[in-house]
């Protein structure tokens, strides 16, 4: 068990091992004693320790809140000793030679515009930097496309909005690519504060020969620095509003589809009515386990991605840029999971509607007394809905006849296809097809001659059910119905 402490390092607090502070306190002020003699000697601290913050930020997570003495030893190697620079300036040449590897390792370019090189907003500049190439090419690349395409204006004012400044002297050498040590960011900053007193000496010149162009130049920066930090400040404020909406979309999905998984709430949406995922269930799968392995299924495949959902809204209304690399791990492992399920799953339900059968029956017609067959459909169908739902049972009627519903007994599934063709005999006849798929021939033809349908004779007139059921018992597999009337030569409907 280690002793830990709370400092504030640029702004931001550490928990810290309380010999990895001491360490770290000793080095910073060894660092400033380094720089006792350098006029710009608070704003090298300044910059060095909000670089040693940014790479202390980077050891610490929701796993790890602590910083240790290895990650105190790790920025040490990484910004340099004093002493090993200090030897550098007495050995000279061969000093450098000896150099330590630290000094490569924490090379790395990032995009800034660069403030000390440019004409307008120092967008062509710091790309330059980035990719080490002169920004003459990239000035008239868009002096080129303005001209000839009308483009190059406006990329310019999106780039000047959305690359940031580079400010700091180690944000500086990272748009340069150089080494983030405490040598180069001193040497930065001597730099700067040296071509700073050559601008003051020659202020008065300026002033003379161009003051009214540089004047022209600095508004014209700072309205558009205005205007990239208001249109930042939108962007914030739309990224938590947009937060906040997939947090509530998430969070409304994944209690619909656990109610409607595990309490029959209603999620799915037919004609108005609702039907909870469960009550698919028993229309489709064949066994417990099946709607067992469906639920897990359903929660792994489709409620993983809504629980990130979830976590993606809250870390953006909250403004968490820290990534958990487990999380997204664990999520990924589990969805795969999920997906695998689905596999197993959709090959089982597939089995089940691997053979096709058709049934036929043949409806008793008497002969009417005329040449002409009325037909009808029982009720007026208007495609007029009514819904209702009792206890267990649901239902969804059209014109008051049911489509989709349940009871004791039946589930009416669907709509039979009507056809009128000639015959080949002298009289009438009402032939109907039953079609049905199964895991074999045999359930495939007793499924198809399962269905049931309605159909009644008043000497001419013949009415047909608007719709057609199976026996509650049985399970869908996609049953279709099919009446042909054939009408003989001479005759009519």
């Amino acid at each position: 068990m280690n002793k830990t402490v709370n400092i504030n390092l640029s702004g931001i607090i550490f928990h810290i091992e309380e010999d990895a502070y001491g360490k770290l306190h000793s080095y910073l002020s060894t660092i400033k004693g380094y720089f006792s003699e350098s006029e710009g000697r608070d704003e090298i601290m300044s910059d060095i320790e909000n670089r040693i913050a940014e790479m202390l930020s980077e050891k610490v997570s929701d796993k790890k809140q602590v910083v240790l003495m290895a990650d105190v030893d790790r920025v040490i190697e990484v910004m340099g000793k004093p002493e090993d620079f200090a030897g550098e300036q007495i050995k000279g040449e061969e000093t450098k030679r000896e150099q330590p590897i630290y000094s490569s390792t924490n090379k790395r370019r990032r995009v800034f515009r660069d403030p000390d090189n440019k004409i307008l907003g120092g967008v062509c500049s710091g790309i330059a930097n980035y990719f080490n190439i002169d920004p003459l090419w990239l000035r008239l690349a868009l002096v080129i496309s303005f001209f000839a395409f009308g483009t190059g204006f406006l990329l310019y004012i999106v780039l000047w909005i959305v690359i940031p400044e580079a400010k700091t002297a180690a944000e500086k050498l990272e748009m340069r690519g150089e080494d983030v040590n405490f040598s180069n960011i001193g040497k930065k900053v001597e730099e700067e504060l040296h071509t700073f007193g050559k601008k003051v000496e020659n202020w008065g010149s300026e002033v003379k020969n161009g003051h009214a162009v540089n004047k022209g130049k600095d508004f014209i920066g700072k309205f558009f620095d205005f205007l990239g930090s208001v249109l930042g400040g939108f962007l914030r404020v739309f990224l938590k509003l947009l937060g906040i909406f997939l947090a509530i979309l998430g969070m409304i999905l994944l209690v619909g589809m656990i109610s409607s998984l595990f309490g029959g709430t209603g999620f799915v949406h037919i004609g108005g009515e609702t039907f909870s995922i469960r009550d698919g269930y028993s229309m489709l799968l064949e066994s417990q386990q099946q709607e067992w392995l469906a639920s897990i299924t359903i929660l792994l495949f489709i409620g993983v991605p809504v629980i990130m959902l979830v976590y993606g809204g809250i870390k953006m209304l909250l403004g968490i840029k820290t990534k958990n690399k487990f999380v997204g791990i664990g999520a990924v492992v589990l969805w795969l999971c999920g997906l695998l399920l689905a596999i197993v799953l959709g090959n089982q339900v597939a089995g089940q509607f691997s053979h096709a059968e058709t049934s036929k029956y043949i409806f008793p017609l008497s002969h009417p007394k005329c040449d002409t067959l009325f037909l009808k459909v029982k009720g007026d169908v208007d495609f007029g809905y009514e819904h209702k739902r009792w206890g267990k049972h649901m239902r969804v009627r059209v014109n008051h006849h049911d489509v989709l519903s349940s009871d004791s007994v039946n589930i009416n599934f669907g709509f039979p296809e009507l056809d009128i063709v000639r015959g080949e005999t002298e009289n009438f006849e009402i032939i109907v097809y039953g079609e049905s798929n199964g895991k074999d021939r045999k359930e495939a033809l007793h499924l198809a001659r399962n269905i049931i349908y309605s159909i009644s004779q008043s000497d001419s007139i013949v009415e047909f059910s608007p719709c057609f059921s199976v026996p509650k018992d049985e399970k869908w597999r996609a049953q279709q119905l099919h009446v042909e009337v054939r009408v003989p030569k001479g005759k009519m409907v």
